[in-house]
């Protein structure tokens, strides 16, 4: 996707932003595999990574004040982290 981007669009800037955590056991192994080869190909590519995750992250899950319910953003966590 970022290839193709910079071939149609060269003029457009990319940024690629992390999955936060969450508080679902089951899914944190896979979303730190997926931010850890995200952050890898944007540096390949040349391309900025914003984690997130980092910042949302507290006692090893995602912080309750960040969110509604522990997956969706509450207003303090989109003012934290709204997008790139």
């Amino acid at each position: 996707m970022i290839d193709l981007i910079k071939a149609k669009s060269p003029n457009t800037g990319i940024c690629v932003q992390s999955v936060f955590p969450t508080d679902i056991d089951s899914l944190e192994n896979k979303i730190v595999k997926y931010n850890k080869e995200a952050r890898n190909i944007c540096v390949m590519s040349g391309v900025n990574f914003v984690d997130l995750y980092s910042e949302f992250l507290r006692y090893n899950k995602i912080d309750a004040d960040l969110t509604i319910e522990g997956t969706h953003l509450s207003d303090v966590g989109i003012s934290i982290g709204g997008g790139c």
